[in-house]
């Protein structure tokens, strides 16, 4: 049993890292928890990140064998590769404005889910699993989100025009049942309204004291 240990530690060798969807999903499912709250300053969260980067068409080895194998030359070159392919990805990537922290850490997003959602409703599973980068992912769920707005507003367009002779003039069909996302987008406009007013006031107030 021995012999057949130093025999395959000494014919393993780890291909290339690649940060692909597969490998992100694997890494929720080994760790049980949201790839956006990883830790790279945990060690086996780091590692088992490494380990399912190399799993490429099939898992030709486990987590343990995997970590029991690993040399620090291997850990060095993986770290060289996976800053290699963040950094490249990450001139695409679109900044967005993120909610809080403690609204995330309470309602993490699973990446595993925005694929099921995505790949339920069309998109092909081979390219979303292998050939997607991360960066790609918002994409395709800002393009999903304008479908399903799109297809609410018609619903809603209907029903109301179902309803109309019985409305009172003047009656428009976000009257009648406006969306979180239109309540948002108010409540946004609203803010930068305020925050306009307050900065020309404070603009006129420094020009006169001048």
């Amino acid at each position: 049993m021995c012999l057949i240990k130093r025999i395959f530690k000494k014919r393993i060798a780890f291909p290339a890292l690649k940060l692909t969807i597969k490998a992100v999903i694997r890494w929720e499912q080994l760790n049980k928890k949201a790839f956006s709250q990883i830790n790279f300053n945990s060690e086996d969260e780091v590692l088992s990140l490494f380990y399912v980067c190399t799993l490429l068409d099939k898992m030709q080895f486990s987590l343990k064998e995997f970590k029991e194998n690993l040399k620090p030359s291997d850990v060095k070159r993986m770290v060289k590769d996976f800053e290699r392919q963040t950094s490249l990805t990450s001139q695409f990537q679109v900044v967005t404005k993120s909610k809080s922290k403690e609204s995330e850490d309470s309602n993490p997003i699973y990446i595993k889910d925005l694929i099921s959602t995505l790949v339920m409703n069309g998109l092909d599973v081979y390219y979303a699993m292998n050939d997607m980068e991360l960066c790609d992912l918002p994409v395709f769920l800002q393009a999903y989100d304008h479908q399903v707005k799109e297809q609410l507003t018609a619903q809603r367009l209907w029903a109301f025009m179902q309803l109309s002779p019985n409305l009172p003039k003047g009656t428009t069909p976000k009257d009648i049942h406006p969306f979180a996302w239109e309540l948002e987008e108010e409540t946004i406009s609203k803010e930068a309204l305020e925050e306009g007013k307050s900065e020309s006031i404070t603009f006129l107030k420094t020009g006169l004291k001048k």
